[in-house]
């Protein structure tokens, strides 16, 4: 007899984006389009760096994967992938496709974009990628209209178009180069959403202003910005950075670093907030703090650094853990290097006691 598969098969979908702040209408839009294509999974993926976009310095991404994993602990459905924010750079959807599924069994897989980035679609870095392997949901508030004929559609999607029906287009067939075969045609869906006028910029610019911005945000993200003072010059720094600040001082105090110095970067155009340069009296000792801090941070923290540079020739070694990066200096390279000079206005704590080498 032949045995039937009961294994159900997921309908996953992806929703990238900076998400600075998270707000309602990134909620409804997950909501109806979920149950419109009665989907099992919905994959936030946080940029790092938006590319085709001439923002201003976003919040820190420690900040915006929080306020996710917020959300996230409401709505069962949601995972929170932070794949771009751990890759860094600019952030290129169609590398995370690729990630994803290579990563994860996905039988049938859906992106989620609004129309204003559908109609530039054909400017996204290797966008045929998308194509290939998703199948796109285009989302849109009433009143935007949906393309309907041939010329309505981006110019480098046009070709990929077999059939135009009411709600959907289905893509022609194409071909993986990379295993010699051919693939089903995925499909482009349309969906209108609840009118929700809301956008990340009204929010930020409203907070700027001191307006009342609750009723736009879910509450656990309302919360999370008032606490940590976000979008505003008093924004702090979250438990998790100050802890891990108290802790690596006390380490690197332990592991006899030296001239240790802390600078409040928040007000910088920079991807961290928090820089601390220590000294050590050689490059066998500066392989050593790095060493000890990475597995202090992880046994207290369960944390890896996002990257590490300098580790081969141990003169200058940097350790990224995201929102407070380490600059550990065997002594006589920093003179060449002078962050200082950089950063001197943002110095906040220079009095740690210093612990002199001994001279020989």
């Amino acid at each position: 007899m032949k045995k039937v598969n009961l294994k159900k098969q997921l309908k996953t979908a992806v929703m990238g984006g900076s998400f600075d702040p998270f707000h309602l209408a990134h909620l409804n839009s997950l909501l109806t389009v979920k149950e419109k294509f009665e989907l099992d999974q919905i994959f936030l993926i946080p940029a790092f760096k938006t590319p085709l976009k001439n923002e201003k310095k976003e919040i820190n991404p420690f900040h915006r994967l929080e306020m996710l994993k917020r959300i996230a602990e409401n709505y069962t459905f949601i995972i929170i992938d932070d794949q771009e924010i751990n890759r860094k750079g600019v952030s290129y959807t169609y590398k995370t496709i690729n990630e994803l599924t290579k990563k994860r069994k996905i039988e049938e897989l859906f992106f989620i974009m609004g129309l204003d980035q559908f109609y530039i679609l054909d400017q996204w870095k290797n966008y045929k990628t998308l194509l290939q392997k998703t199948n796109l949901i285009i989302t849109s508030r009433p009143g935007n209209h949906f393309p309907k004929k041939l010329s309505d559609f981006p110019f480098g999607l046009r070709e990929f178009i077999k059939k135009r029906k009411i709600d959907h287009i289905k893509l022609k067939v194409t071909k993986d180069t990379s295993k010699n075969k051919t693939q089903e045609g995925k499909s482009i869906y349309f969906c209108e959403l609840k009118d929700m006028d809301i956008s990340s910029s009204d929010i930020k610019k409203r907070l700027f202003e001191k307006k009342e911005f609750s009723h736009l945000l879910p509450q656990e993200v309302d919360t999370y910005i008032k606490q940590n003072k976000l979008y505003t010059n008093e924004a702090k720094a979250p438990d998790h950075t100050q802890s891990l600040i108290n802790l690596s001082i006390q380490e690197l105090k332990k592991k006899k670093a030296y001239d240790i110095k802390l600078y409040d970067l928040r007000k910088k155009p920079l991807p961290f907030s928090f820089a601390v340069i220590a000294i050590a009296s050689n490059t066998r000792q500066t392989v050593a703090i790095a060493n000890h801090l990475k597995r202090t941070i992880k046994n207290k923290f369960d944390i890896k650094p996002w990257g590490e540079e300098g580790k081969d020739s141990a003169k200058w070694i940097v350790l990224d853990f995201g929102d407070i990066v380490f600059h550990i200096f065997y002594d006589y390279t920093r003179k060449f290097y002078k962050l200082e000079e950089l950063w001197e206005d943002s110095l906040i704590n220079s009095n740690y006691p210093a612990i002199q080498r001994k001279s020989s």
